[in-house]
C-alpha cells in the first residue's frame, strides 16, 4: 500500500478508535484511554523500554483480581484492579506492556519486572532489560554485565557476561572474555565458553567458529563437523551452505560435501527443495542435487513458501515520493530474513517453482500474499491477484486496505465502499471516511456525520454523530452536539454523559474510563461511577 494511503488509513483508525477519546481542540498524552490491548500503553510510554518499581503486594495472589488497568497519578504510572485498588503502585516513570502476566517498569532510571499480582519478579535495579523469550529475560547491570532471570524471579544465568542472546529453542548464548558458550534452560552451562563466534541450533546442529574457521557442534557440545570452513550458514532441509576457497557449496550432517563448492554466493539455504545461488555472476535456483533448474535474473531472492518465492529488482531511479510497503518475513540462515519493509527503490514480484514470473516486478507496488491474495498497484490503481497471478479483483481503486475478516475498504472517485474477496461490492461508494468492521459494524462518515454499516451493506445506524468509536463489547462511544454518550448495536442511547464529562473510552471488561472535570475515573455499563476520577490518565481494563 502506498505511503499516502497508509498514513490516511492510520489517521482514520486513530481518529475513530483513539482520537474520539480526546477533546477536538485539546489533544494530549491522555490518549492512553484508547489504547489497544496489544499495545497496552499510551503516548507517554516508550514502547521499546521496560521499567520496575517498589515492594511486592502482600495480598495473597488468589485474592487479587488480575483484571488490571494502567493509570497515572502525580506523574507516575501504576496499575489498579476493577475496585480501584493499586496492585502495582504508581511509582514508575515508564512501563511497557504486559507479557505473559509480567510487566517491565522503570523507576529512577532503573528497570525491572512485576507480575500481575503485584509481586517483584526482577528487582528494579538494571540498566536494561529485554522482553521475555521462552520464559526468560536478559538483564544488564551497572557493570555492563548480562544474565537471565526466569518468570519466577530466579537468576537462571549468572549476571556476569559481556553479551548474551536468546533464549531460542531452550538455549542461550553467552560471551565471556571474547568467547562464546551455551546455557540450557535449566541454568546449566551446557557447552563451555570457548568459541570466537557461535549461532543457535538448527536441525540439531549449531555453527561455531574456532581458530578463524567454522564448523558444527551438537547439543552436547561435541564437534560433529570440524571447524574448517571460511563461512557457513545453518542447516535447512538437511543441508548447510559452506564456503571453501572462496566458493560456496553444501554439506550434509555428516560433513560430506554433497554439492561442490562452486558458487560465488548463496542467497539462502534450501526451502521446499530449492536454494538460490550465484553462479558466474548470475542467480539461479538449484535442487538438492546441485542441478540448476532455472535462471533468476533479479537483485534479491527469497526462500520458497507455499510454492512461490518473492523476488525483487532495484529501480534505476527513485522519486521523492516512492512508497514503503509492509510484508511478512521469511526465515533462513542464522537469522530471520526481514521482508517487513521493501526499500523505496525496489519492486517486488513472485515466481513459481519453474521460475515463471507469476506476479511481475513491473507493477508499481506488490504487497505480500495474505490468505492467497496479494494487493498490487498498477498505473496508480489498486487490485488483487491470486497465486496464479490472475487479477481476481481488477486494479481500479484509488485506495484499498488489506482484507480483514474477508472484507476490504476500497475507494473510487473519492468515495469509500466495501468489497469481499471475490470483488463483490458490499456497499455502494458513498462514504467520505470509513473504519474497519468491529462487532459486525463499520463506522462510516457521510457529509461530515458518522453512522454504522453492516457487513451486508445496510446502514443500521444513520449518520448523525460528530465523532464515534468502533463497537466494542456491543457498545460504542459517540459524540453529538458536543455531548458524549454510549449507544448499543441498535443505535439506542444507553448512557448519557453528565456535566463535566469531556471524554469516554471504550468499554473493556464492563468498565470504561471517563474524564470528569479534568480527571479520569471509571464507570460501568449503567453509567455509574465505580472508581472516582482521580487520575491524570487512564487505560482500559484487561485480564493480564
Amino acid at each position: 500500500m502506498e505511503l499516502k494511503s497508509n498514513i490516511k488509513l492510520l489517521l482514520l483508525v486513530i481518529s475513530i478508535s483513539f482520537v474520539a477519546l480526546a477533546c477536538p481542540v485539546n489533544s494530549s498524552a491522555e490518549t492512553l484511554t484508547a489504547q489497544q490491548e496489544a499495545l497496552n500503553t499510551n503516548s507517554d510510554l516508550d514502547k521499546s523500554k521496560t521499567s520496575l518499581v517498589q515492594e511486592a503486594s502482600s495480598i495473597p495472589q488468589k485474592e487479587i483480581d488480575t483484571t488490571l488497568a494502567q493509570v497515572k497519578i502525580d506523574g507516575k504510572w501504576g496499575f489498579i484492579d476493577n475496585t480501584g485498588k493499586f496492585i502495582i503502585p504508581a511509582t514508575f516513570d515508564e512501563v511497557r506492556y504486559f507479557q505473559d502476566g509480567l510487566i517491565a517498569v522503570k523507576s529512577q532510571g532503573k528497570w525491572g519486572y512485576y507480575d500481575k499480582f503485584g509481586q517483584v519478579i526482577v528487582p528494579v535495579q538494571f540498566k536494561e532489560v529485554t522482553d521475555y523469550k521462552e520464559g526468560f529475560v536478559a538483564v544488564k547491570n551497572d557493570n555492563n554485565k548480562w544474565g537471565f532471570y526466569d518468570k519466577k524471579g530466579a537468576i537462571i544465568v549468572p549476571i556476569q557476561f559481556e553479551e548474551v542472546a536468546g533464549f531460542k529453542d531452550g538455549v542461550a548464548l553467552v560471551k565471556d572474555n571474547k568467547k562464546w558458550g551455551f546455557y540450557d534452560n535449566k541454568g546449566n552451562l551446557s557447552i563451555p565458553v570457548q568459541f570466537t563466534e557461535a549461532s543457535f541450533f538448527s536441525e540439531g546442529l549449531a555453527p561455531v567458529k574456532s581458530d578463524n574457521k567454522w564448523g558444527f557442534i551438537d547439543r552436547s557440545g561435541k564437534t560433529v563437523i570440524p571447524c574448517q570452513y571460511q563461512e557457513v550458514m545453518t542447516f535447512s532441509e538437511g543441508l548447510a551452505p559452506v564456503k571453501v576457497n572462496d566458493k560456496w557449496g553444501y554439506i550434509d550432517k555428516s560433513g560430506r560435501l554433497v554439492i561442490a563448492a562452486q558458487f560465488k554466493s548463496i542467497a539462502h539455504g534450501f526451502s521446499e527443495g530449492l536454494s538460490a545461488v550465484n553462479l558466474e555472476g548470475k542467480w539461479k535456483y538449484i535442487d538438492k542435487n546441485g542441478t540448476a533448474l532455472f535462471a533468476a535474473p533479479f537483485d534479491s531472492l527469497f526462500p520458497f513458501k507455499d510454492g512461490l518465492a518473492e523476488v525483487r529488482v532495484i529501480k534505476k531511479s527513485v522519486g521523492f515520493f516512492d512508497v514503503v510497503a509492509f510484508a511478512v518475513g521469511a526465515s533462513a540462515n542464522f537469522y530471520d530474513i526481514d521482508t517487513s519493509v521493501i526499500k523505496s527503490n525496489e519492486k517486488r514480484g513472485y515466481i513459481d517453482r519453474t521460475g515463471k514470473l507469476i506476479v511481475p516486478t513491473k507493477y508499481d507496488l506488490v504487497n505480500t500474499y495474505d490468505e492467497d491474495l496479494a494487493i498490487v498497484k498498477v498505473d496508480d490503481k489498486w487490485g488483487c491477484v491470486d497465486k496464479k497471478g490472475t487479477f481476481v479483483i481488477p486494479a481500479q481503486y484509488e485506495e484499498m486496505s488489506q482484507f480483514q475478516d474477508g472484507i476490504a475498504k476500497v475507494k473510487i472517485d473519492g468515495k469509500w465502499g466495501f468489497i469481499n474477496k471475490t470483488g463483490k461490492l458490499l456497499s455502494i461508494y458513498q462514504f467520505d471516511e470509513v473504519s474497519p468492521f468491529s462487532n459486525g459494524l463499520a463506522a462510516v462518515n457521510r457529509e461530515g456525520k458518522w453512522g454504522f454499516l453492516s457487513k451486508e451493506g445496510k446502514i443500521t445506524i444513520s449518520p448523525q454523530f460528530d465523532e464515534v468509536h468502533s463497537f466494542n463489547n456491543d457498545l460504542a462511544v459517540v459524540k453529538k452536539d458536543d455531548l458524549w454518550c454510549v449507544i448499543n448495536m441498535d443505535g439506542k442511547v444507553v448512557i448519557r454523559s453528565w456535566r463535566g464529562v469531556s471524554k469516554i473510552s471504550d468499554f473493556s471488561t464492563s468498565l470504561a474510563a471517563v474524564k470528569v472535570d479534568g480527571k479520569w475515573g471509571y464507570m460501568d455499563t449503567n453509567g455509574k461511577l465505580v472508581i472516582q476520577p482521580t487520575f491524570s490518565d487512564a487505560g482500559l481494563f484487561f485480564v493480564r
